[in-house]
């Protein structure tokens, strides 16, 4: 019984100080922005800092971008983004909306072809940012949009915000294979999709393409979908503009040629735009992970072929 009345004590104590942030959030936004950005980095584990600070640092050196004022830029962006998710979740509507600087880049009357033309659209979202302010700038282009993500802990709170900062009606769809046709049947209506394409989780199928130099494991499914359902991929960033954000737009790729090639040349455009904002960027810590994830592949497949080549031979010498 104690248990329990600590946990419902626990929940209240949640829901007073969601409120409390959100009052905040309204009445001194930019106050509770920087608090909430003082208060993810107070509390965040040191241990565990240090060694994303390590790994951040590695990656860098490898693709021979790492400098110490990038490095310390990179340092506070997980406060950043925290704070900006809570702004997102908290913040008056208004205010919120106010901070979004437009979108930028070449793609934008893409989008507003494919789309009222009928065709499905992909947006190739990145670590770049809070790719949710992606979906608010969306609200521009369609009234629906399905994200695939591999977060199986995506919060029913952020998707009504998001939704009634942008617009949009938004599906959630997880990323797994079993998903494929309900992603085609989307995209094949005309709809627009949102997934995250500058990472790879483990529940989806992948294929080796090359990304900062080296054979990077990719989700192959979104693409393989994208070439059966002939819909463009556009990769999005957001980018910090002042005390806002910009969406950025990139050129249309077309879906052609096969689904290994197609990643490549999606790997290849992502990286460019993360070259660009080397300092927004989340994810360099796993960068290594999908290098590895690749050449594990690839022995994997090394040692298929050898013991088939073996078996080969043993049944001809009997």
């Amino acid at each position: 019984m104690g248990w329990v009345r600590h946990e419902e004590g626990g929940k209240r104590a949640m829901k007073w100080t969601n409120r409390a942030q959100a009052r905040l959030f309204e009445v001194a936004p930019g106050v509770a922005h920087a608090a909430t950005r003082w208060v993810a980095e107070l509390t965040r584990d040191q241990e565990a800092a240090r060694n994303h600070a390590a790994a951040v640092d590695e990656a860098l050196r490898e693709v021979g971008l790492w400098s110490k004022p990038l490095s310390e830029r990179l340092s506070g962006l997980h406060a950043r983004v925290a704070a900006d998710l809570h702004l997102i979740r908290f913040g008056a509507v208004g205010h919120v909306k106010s901070l979004g600087r437009g979108v930028t880049g070449p793609a934008a009357g893409a989008i507003l072809e494919a789309v009222g033309g009928g065709s499905g659209v992909i947006f190739g979202c990145t670590h770049i940012g809070l790719f949710h302010h992606a979906l608010i700038e969306a609200g521009n282009f369609a009234s629906e949009i399905m994200v695939v993500t591999g977060n199986q802990n995506y919060s029913v709170d952020v998707v009504k915000r998001l939704e009634m900062l942008s617009g949009l009606s938004i599906r959630m769809e997880r990323a797994q294979t079993s998903s494929a046709m309900a992603i085609a049947r989307h995209l094949r209506r005309g709809g627009v999709v949102a997934t995250m394409l500058d990472h790879y989780v483990d529940t989806t199928l992948s294929v080796n393409a090359p990304f900062f130099g080296r054979a990077a494991a990719t989700p192959v499914g979104i693409f393989q979908i994208a070439l059966m359902t002939k819909s463009p991929i556009i990769p999005v960033a957001v980018v910090q503009s002042g005390d806002g954000w910009a969406t950025e737009f990139d050129h249309a790729i077309q879906a052609a040629g096969t689904a290994p090639v197609l990643a490549g040349t999606v790997n290849g455009r992502i990286e460019g735009m993360i070259r660009r904002h080397a300092d927004q960027w989340s994810n360099w810590a796993v960068l290594s992970k999908r290098w590895s994830k690749a050449r594990e592949a690839v022995e994997v497949s090394s040692r298929i072929a050898v013991d088939a080549t073996e078996g080969k031979e043993v049944v001809e010498s009997v």
